[in-house]
C-alpha cells in the first residue's frame, strides 16, 4: 500500500536541480523516548529504516528513485510531536509524506498535514481512521 501511494505522489514530483539525485526524502515522527511514551515506539525508526532498505534494494520498486528517512523524536507528546513534524516540514530537503507513531501524535500530526496536502501513515492507522470516519459522518 505504502508503495503504490509512493507511486503515485512520484507522477508528479519534479527534482529542483537536474544534477540531483533522485531521492525522495520522507519525514518520521517516532515515539523513543518519553515517560507517557509508548513501548513499540523504539521499534517504530529502525522498523521504517529496514522498509526503505528493502524498498530501496528492489530495482522493480520505484525505479530511478531512493528513498531516505529523516525522522526525530516525539517523545509520544502531541506538542512536542507538532514541533517536529513543523522543523521536519520547513527544514530542507522537502519532505513528500509523514511517517508517525502513537496514538495522540498521529491524529494532530493527521490534523495538521491536511495544510501542506500531504499523506501521513502512522503506525496507528485503525485508530485515526475511525476518528475521522465518525466525525465526517
Amino acid at each position: 500500500m505504502l508503495i503504490s501511494m509512493l507511486a503515485s505522489l512520484i507522477r508528479g514530483y519534479t527534482l529542483v536541480d537536474d544534477n540531483e539525485d533522485s531521492v525522495l526524502h520522507i519525514g518520521g515522527i517516532f515515539p523513543i523516548g518519553g515517560k507517557g511514551g509508548w513501548q513499540g515506539g523504539q521499534a517504530c525508526e529502525p522498523a521504517a529504516q529496514l522498509a526503505l532498505e528493502d524498498v530501496n534494494n528492489r530495482k522493480d520498486l520505484l525505479p530511478g528513485f531512493t528513498l531516505k528517512l529523516h525522522w526525530n523524536d516525539s517523545e509520544c507528546e502531541p506538542g512536542l510531536g507538532a514541533s517536529v513534524m513543523y522543523n521536519l516540514l520547513y527544514n530542507k530537503p522537502q519532505k513528500l509524506m509523514l511517517l508517525a507513531g502513537c496514538s495522540t501524535v498521529c491524529t494532530t500530526v493527521a490534523e495538521a498535514a491536511k495544510m501542506w496536502n500531504l499523506v501521513v501513515v502512522c503506525t496507528v492507522t485503525v485508530y485515526v481512521c475511525s476518528l475521522y470516519t465518525s466525525e465526517n459522518n
